[in-house]
Parts: structure tokens; C-alpha cells; sequence
């Protein structure tokens, strides 16, 4: 549309097509100044393009400016501003700008700071004003030389560009690699500053209707920024809001997403009392923010945070919030937005807020309530978050799985034509040849002791110990475990087979698990005449929203996505995902009710198929499964 031409020239769609995917653009016929941001757009590598139109068009109009005013030229009236007045007269050692030489002389030279305000680890603030008499801060964040420069520049270019008036503006950003300077004008009190100012009062907290009025206008800012630029604050706390004319204006919007984010700096800890807890793996979606705008409800309502005073990130996982200060339609309401399970909270801030108005109207929770998930359910995810929490794996050998606790034990469910009665006679030929025996009962369970199969080669660290080693080995053997229970086809029994290795070293142990360890479970199978590999529960039915980490191949994280399950088994589920993933690793979080966390399942994808909802996959819990 500028040129007239087409940066690919071809004769046919097919032409075009191989040009698309191997030939460089042709971008002679466009500005100089517009030839590097169009050809980061057109890279063929996708990682390397822009992540939005927004921000191709802002680069677009950043380069202009720079060609039109020189690189170094103010971009506002307002930075013009601060440029051009005359330096402070007098900073001592301790003031922004006073020791950090030439590079910030030209952000800092306008400005007269007052006093410091907040400073962190990575992040500090100072009240000032500039020469004119206008009250601002200056916000120093440090720790940001992880971005590479075409984010760092991409994260500048959408804080100047962002603009709304729910916001309050940005009157200068400047970033000098691993800092950030950013100065935002002082538009009227801060939400704290005017709990404060109750509590000096003596009232408990801001009014309600107050309130409720401040955080709706934050809310409505918020809502309609995620949908036009796709991304959430983030860092909500109440020295991120300003009041003035009877508004309530959202700073610091950007910040958290185009900044903490990229630089890999744990969101959590950027805010560490009013972050959203899956902020701590910095697994960001739309149930962030009203989580966070549930904690300043209750907190400049009452004066007490509903996670304590300590409220870190870490806790907050495991801890349930006190409500008791809310009123019973609050405590509803801030009960459904504070759920440790994000897709059960509020899908947008307004909508919390919503809710808060009604007084508890608008509460039905998403998803399955701890009561209404059927028992058989219930009792196969209790086991399958068990198993995570004990680092288990699924494994395949031949045509079964198995568990492996890695240096523990093997674990191994099957059907089989087997009960305790007649367990020993079906096992009299696998003792010979694996030289086992019964050695009792334990805890409702059959105990056998086998020999190991065939010797190992002794490992690196055991040579040297030579025959003593080989000694010591002959008092080592398998523990196996039989547990039998009743099946609903009679004579057959569901059997769980336990096995470990006693008297070895541990990585002797390890080695024995892996190598010997399938070959004892099959041929336990087939003594005990065990069925062909099938569910020791068959697949019930279980409709809920839960939340899936999608992973590389290589176990990187990636998005977090809210999916829906359409069936559990013991060894896996059937999901519905929004999107085909890259790759077939994920973490699925699962709770099995009671009021119980979620907990992080790691479960690999098969059968991935599209359908008119994203794609259905089938999840095998615990890893690898082959």
C-alpha cells in the first residue's frame, strides 16, 4: 500500500508460495527508516516477528519519529519537558542520578527528588517534582539485562503507545539495558494513601460504595485493555492505583507483562502480597488480575489481607484465605475469586465486581464442586495426585505399563485369575526359576523374596571393592508385595504387584529397576495368569475445567491453557484443549476435591485430533510412558 509493490514478486500462487518460504523480501522500494522493523516482520522464523500488530505498527511509528526528531528527541511534550529544564542544583550521594554518570544525566537532570519511598531488590521509588512544580515518581527496576533488544525495544515502544483514560500516562520511560526509569505524574492519592487516610478517621477501611465505585472504574480499564492488547496488569496492589476527580486511574500497566516477564523475573516476587499464587511459575491468564482486585476488596474494606500479613507467593498455594471479616454475601463472593483453582475464579474483573454489587448473586462456581464429583472419581484422582507427590513415573515394557518410583520401586495393577488363596500354587514355577519364596504376610499383603535374574556388571565405583562387593550382593534380593481385591467378574481379582530391591547400593538399585525390574513384573503377569494390559478401573466419566501447562519436547514451560476433561482412568484422562500443543509433554493440575490444592501431574499426549473446539488429546499420566 506504501510502494505499490509486493515485497515477493511471482507469476503464480505457487511461485509466491516458494518465495514465502525461501526468498528474502524485497524491501529496496521502502523507506530507509522502515526497511528494519518490515523485515523483522517478514522473518521466516516466526519466534523473531513481532507478537502483535500492535507492535508492528508502534515500531513503525517509532522509527519515524526517530527519523523525523533525531534518536534522541523527546516523543512528548511532556518529555520535552523534562529534557530541556535545567539540572538540580544540588543532589547528595544518595539521590538517583547523582552517581550514575552521563547515561541517566539526560532522564534525571530535570527532576528534584524528594524521598525514597519503596526500594526492593529490584525495584525503587522516589517521590519528586520537576522544575514547573509538578509532583511525580521516579521508579528505578533493575535486573532486566536478560531482555534481548529487540523485546527491550518492543516493551518501550508499547508503553508509549498504550493509551487509555483509565491509565495513568507515562510522561517519560527510558531504558538503559539491565534498568528501566520510568516517570509517571501524581494524579492524586494512592488507594493506600487514602485508607490511610480512614483509618486516621477511625473507620475500618475505604467505604464501601466508595470502594466498590474505584474498583469498578479499575476494573472496566483492565478488562478492556486485555482484550485490545492481550495482556493483564499483573502487579494490582494499592500503590498502583491513584485517585483524583472522583476516579480511580490503573498505574503501571505494561510494566509486569512487557518487562518483568521477558526478563524471567518471578511475577510473584515483583509483588509479592497481591500476586495470583500460579504467578510464581509466572503462568499468566485472565484469572489473574481478579484475583488480585479480591485481595485489595478485602484489605481496604477491612484493613486485614485475607492471607495474613505475610501473604508470600510460596504460602499462598496452600493456604485458605480469612474471610472472616467480609460479611457472609462478601465472603461468597471473594471465596469463589481467592479459589486456588484459577478456572474457577471470575473470568474478568468486572465480573467480580459485578458480583460484589449484587451481594453474592452472581456466585454459582465454574467448573465441579468437591461434592458433586462421583466418588469413583474422586478416589482415582486422590491416587493419581499421590503418585505425583511421590515422584512416580509410568513406564512400558512389551504390551503393559508400569510405575517407577526412580531408585525405589516398581509398581504394576493388573486383572488377573489370582487371589490369595491360590497365589502360591500359581507361583510355585516362578520360584524356581527366580529362586523366591513366601516370606509371609504384611499389612494385608503377600510377601515374597526372589533372587536378582542375572548378575550385573559391577559399576565404576564398585570394581575396586571387587569380590567384597559381589559378597555383599549375595544377601540382596527382590521384596515383592501381592495385594489382591475382589473384581466385579468373578474369579478374577485386581492385583497390585510392589517390588523393590534390599541390600543393594543405590546405584546398583537403580540399575536393577531399570534393567530387571520389567522382566520380574512380566514374568509375575504371567503367573498369575494376568489379562492382557487393561484399566485396573475402567474410564469414568468426569466433566471439569482444569488448567494444562503445555511443554516443548525438551521440557520447557510454555502456555497455560484452561482445557476440560472428558473422562479419568487410573493412568490417564481424556482432554479437550483450546489449542493443538507443539508438543506432547504437559502438566496437568488436579485436585481431588475435599478443598484439597491442585497438584501438578506430569502426563504425556496421544491420540491428539482436531475438533471444531481446539483439538482432543488423550493424557498418560506421570511421564513417559514409551
Amino acid at each position: 500500500m506504501l510502494t505499490g509493490e509486493l515485497p515477493f514478486r511471482a507469476a503464480n500462487v505457487r511461485q509466491m508460495a516458494l518465495q514465502h518460504a525461501n526468498a528474502e523480501p524485497d524491501l529496496s522500494r521502502l523507506p530507509e527508516a522502515d526497511r528494519g522493523v518490515v523485515g523483522r516482520a517478514l522473518s521466516k522464523d516466526p519466534a523473531k516477528r513481532f507478537l502483535s500488530c500492535t507492535q508492528f505498527i508502534a515500531a513503525l511509528l517509532a522509527e519515524t519519529a526517530d527519523k523525523d526528531q533525531g534518536a534522541d528527541a523527546p516523543r512528548s511534550p511532556a518529555e520535552r519537558s523534562l529534557r530541556e529544564t535545567r539540572p538540580n542544583a544540588g543532589l547528595d550521594a544518595a539521590t538517583p542520578g547523582s552517581n550514575h554518570g552521563a547515561p541517566h544525566s539526560g532522564v534525571l537532570a530535570s527532576i528534584q527528588f524528594e524521598e525514597r519511598v519503596a526500594h526492593g531488590e529490584t525495584t525503587e521509588v522516589w517521590t519528586a517534582h520537576t522544575t514547573d512544580g509538578r509532583q511525580c515518581l521516579v521508579k528505578f527496576f533493575h535486573g532486566l539485562a536478560e531482555i534481548d533488544a529487540d523485546a527491550r525495544r518492543d516493551g518501550l515502544h508499547l508503553l508509549r503507545s498504550v493509551r487509555h483514560p483509565g491509565l495513568v500516562p507515562y510522561s517519560l520511560v527510558s531504558d538503559d539495558g539491565g534498568q528501566l526509569i520510568v516517570v509517571t505524574p501524581r494524579l492524586g492519592p494512592t488507594l493506600r494513601e487514602r485508607w490511610t487516610a480512614c483509618r486516621a478517621e477511625g473507620r475500618r477501611g475505604v467505604p464501601r460504595p466508595e470502594l466498590l465505585g474505584a474498583l469498578k472504574n479499575i476494573a472496566r480499564t483492565l478488562d478492556v485493555l486485555n482484550g485490545r492488547n492481550g495482556a493483564a496488569h499483573l502487579a494490582l496492589n494499592p500503590d498502583a492505583v491513584q485517585l483524583t476527580n472522583g476516579q480511580a486511574l490503573a498505574a503501571d500497566f505494561g510494566l509486569a507483562a512487557w518487562f518483568w516477564l521477558p526478563s524471567g523475573q518471578s511475577l510473584a516476587e515483583m509483588n509479592p502480597r497481591y500476586a495470583a499464587p500460579e504467578l510464581g511459575a509466572n503462568a499468566v491468564s485472565r484469572f489473574c488480575d481478579p484475583y488480585s482486585l479480591a485481595l485489595l476488596f478485602q484489605e481496604m474494606l477491612t484493613g486485614v489481607h485475607p492471607l495474613g500479613p505475610g501473604a508470600r507467593p510460596t504460602a499462598r498455594a496452600y493456604s485458605q484465605p480469612d474471610l472472616s471479616p467480609l460479611d457472609a454475601a462478601d465472603r461468597t463472593v471473594l471465596a469463589r475469586a481467592l479459589d486456588r483453582t484459577a478456572s474457577r475464579r471470575f473470568e474478568s474483573c468486572l465480573e467480580l465486581v459485578a458480583a460484589l454489587e449484587q451481594r453474592g448473586a452472581a456466585t454459582t462456581t465454574a467448573g465441579v464442586s468437591a461434592a458433586e464429583i462421583d466418588p469413583a472419581a474422586a478416589v482415582i484422582l486422590a491416587e493419581v495426585v499421590a503418585d505425583a507427590a511421590g515422584g512416580w513415573q509410568l513406564r512400558r515394557h512389551g504390551l503393559f505399563r508400569y510405575l517407577l518410583q526412580p531408585g525405589e520401586r516398581l509398581r504394576h495393577d493388573c486383572v488377573a485369575r489370582a487371589a490369595a488363596e491360590t497365589a502360591p500354587a500359581l507361583l510355585a514355577d516362578f520360584g524356581r526359576r527366580w529362586q523366591a519364596e513366601p516370606a509371609g504376610e504384611r499389612d494385608g499383603a503377600l510377601i515374597y523374596q526372589a533372587a536378582p535374574l542375572t548378575p550385573l556388571p559391577l559399576s565404576q565405583g564398585e570394581r575396586g571393592r571387587g569380590e567384597g562387593a559381589r559378597a555383599a550382593e549375595k544377601s540382596a534380593y527382590w521384596e515383592i508385595a501381592f495385594r489382591f481385591h475382589s473384581h466385579s467378574d468373578s474369579p478374577l481379582a485386581d492385583v497390585r504387584i510392589e517390588a523393590r530391591p534390599i541390600g543393594f547400593g543405590s546405584a546398583r538399585a537403580a540399575q536393577l529397576l531399570d534393567e530387571t525390574g520389567p522382566i520380574l513384573l512380566d514374568a509375575l503377569r504371567g503367573a498369575l495368569q494376568a489379562h492382557p494390559d487393561r484399566r485396573r478401573q475402567d474410564r469414568v466419566p468426569f466433566e471439569q475445567p482444569i488448567e494444562v501447562q503445555l511443554l516443548s519436547d525438551d521440557g520447557a514451560p510454555q502456555a497455560v491453557v484452561h482445557a476440560r476433561t472428558r473422562n479419568l482412568s487410573r493412568t490417564g484422562m481424556g482432554l479437550l484443549l483450546p489449542v493443538k500443543p507443539a508438543g506432547r509433554r504437559v502438566v496437568v493440575f488436579l485436585s481431588p476435591g475435599g478443598g484439597a490444592p491442585a497438584a501438578p501431574v506430569p502426563a504425556r499426549l496421544v491420540r491428539i485430533q482436531p475438533c471444531d473446539d481446539g483439538c482432543e488429546a488423550g493424557a498418560l499420566f506421570l511421564g513417559d510412558a514409551g
